[in-house]
């Protein structure tokens, strides 16, 4: 049986949730309801040692995300527990919501009318037996200790150093461009990883984070404070600087030509993802070549392995987060089980050798 535990004090929402999951037919979850307080949900977690959390999102559309009272409670099941979170919107299909969950590190999210219409009963247990599949390895709320020194014998940067370098002529197009992919628990890595670069950083970034559209610029202010770099959305003609961060809009791809976002384009799919991270990895690395270097970082799915594949091809460097660091060990791994990462790291770790990367391949 599936141990599942619902977190809420509605006696509305646990009728309706049993209706949709305890139906006669219906076998394999084991549900559990306790109230998201402290001593419930202390007692909740240690006797039932659920395998999955559901945690109603009561409205929290506004404010900031470290104030909001149920998304603190996913950010601390995440941290604590270290146990997957589905996230139940109790109002229509939301982009800030679900962009707002998937933040605090919610591995699903579901609008009112996805769970509770009639019918929908196998989608809502398929999300729940997803998540029982995800490993959360660690709090990535946390802050990461600062990135060790690395020994010059064995610091993989230095294997890069004869790679063919340009001569920066002032032109966008010259030097290095940074692109990196993330989905589920990106943020988090995100601003692990920024925190870390070296300052000036000689490289462009470009970042492809898993989001909806309407999440972007909260991500971008939230990321520019962690920096202290120029973050902002990308926009058609913006140039691919050195020193600054273009965070690509949710469920798009950027594509890049002559040093410059030549075209965001949106998801070629249904599921709103379409491969965004490989379709802007094939593009730096069309442009770039060897000055490309690709990171990806923690999240589901396998979108960016074959962005990081046409980056190696080209002679570029890349970077894959390590296992131990991610929230989801999902894009990661299969870059890894492909061979296509040169180095597998936390993000404080990649941050750091980016830095000494983009001045080798600056020249």
């Amino acid at each position: 049986m599936l141990r599942v535990l619902l977190l809420t004090a509605s006696p509305l929402l646990c009728s309706e949730l049993r209706g949709v999951l305890e139906a006669p037919e219906e076998g394999g979850l084991q549900l559990s309801i306790a109230e998201p307080l402290e001593r419930d949900l202390a007692r909740a977690m240690g006797e039932l040692r659920p395998q999955v959390v559901r945690v109603p999102l009561d409205g929290v559309g506004t404010g900031p995300i470290g104030a909001r009272r149920d998304l603190r409670l996913v950010e601390r099941l995440v941290g604590e527990w270290r146990v997957p979170v589905i996230a139940l919107g109790m109002k229509p299909d939301d982009g800030d919501e679900a962009g707002a969950a998937g933040a605090a590190g919610a591995v699903s999210y579901l609008p009112r009318e996805r769970w509770r219409a009639a019918g929908e009963a196998a989608t809502l247990r398929g999300k729940i037996q997803a998540a029982a599949r995800v490993k959360v390895l660690r709090s990535w709320l946390a802050d990461a200790p600062a990135a060790p020194a690395h020994r010059a014998d064995t610091d993989p940067v230095r294997t890069r150093a004869t790679r063919p370098a340009v001569a920066p002529t002032g032109a966008p197009a010259q030097g290095a461009v940074i692109v990196i992919g993330a989905s589920a628990g990106g943020p988090a890595a995100l601003r692990e990883l920024l925190r870390a670069l070296p300052r000036p950083l000689r490289a462009a970034m470009l970042v492809v984070q898993h989001m909806p559209p309407a999440f972007g610029r909260q991500l971008a202010a939230d990321l520019r404070r962690t920096a202290h770099l120029p973050v902002a959305e990308a926009r058609v003609g913006d140039a691919l600087s050195p020193g600054r961060v273009l965070l690509v809009p949710g469920r798009q791809a950027a594509l890049i030509g002559r040093g410059r976002v030549a075209a965001i384009v949106p998801a070629a799919s249904d599921s709103g993802r379409g491969q965004v991270i490989d379709r802007t990895m094939a593009s730096v690395a069309k442009e770039y070549g060897a000055r490309a270097i690709g990171v990806i970082l923690t999240g589901m799915g396998e979108d960016g392995v074959a962005g990081l594949t046409a980056i190696k091809a080209r002679g570029g460097a890349t970077f894959g987060q390590d296992e131990a660091s991610c929230l989801v060990y999902g894009m990661p791994r299969g870059a890894m089980e492909r061979g296509v990462i040169d180095r597998a790291a936390s993000p404080a770790q990649i941050g750091a050798a980016l830095g000494q990367l983009g001045k080798m391949i600056e020249g």
